[in-house]
């Protein structure tokens, strides 16, 4: 990730280990609670085990749905941050002011994604202005 420039936010599809032997005996070196760990930590949707060599190969392919994901996931954050900022209670619902000076691909994910929205970051409208704001 950090050659390719990729944050760790953005997800990627894939991450294979390569390690002979290890396709037989991955159960008993990785338990399927530390597969899911390791893919929760590391944003990667899927871990494939392969024999052929000693490496572990990340799918850096960003298609439509993870550049969607990846993106809606900083909006979260910079929501979650500002609501921390202005002290606001997890239950206080809020109407959100986007900058109008963002990018088209981060509002139409707004626009698809706002369902999610409203629910994590507990919002009840939203609109684009002159500057990103938060309204109580």
């Amino acid at each position: 990730r950090i050659v390719s420039g990729i944050k760790v936010k953005q997800p990627l599809s894939s991450a294979t280990f390569t390690e002979p032997g290890l396709e037989e005996n991955k159960g008993r070196i990785l338990s399927t609670k530390y597969l899911q760990e390791i893919k929760d930590e590391t944003n990667i949707k899927e871990i494939k085990f392969d024999g052929s060599s000693k490496k572990v190969i990340l799918d850096l392919e960003i298609t439509e749905e993870l550049k969607k994901e990846g993106t809606l996931r900083e909006i979260i954050r910079m929501l979650q941050d500002e609501r921390k900022q202005m002290g606001l209670k997890v239950t206080d619902v809020v109407d959100v002011q986007f900058d109008e000076k963002m990018d088209e691909f981060s509002k139409g994910v707004i626009k698809e994604k706002f369902m999610e929205l409203q629910k994590i970051c507990g919002i009840k409208n939203f609109s684009f202005g002159d500057q990103f704001k938060i309204v109580l």
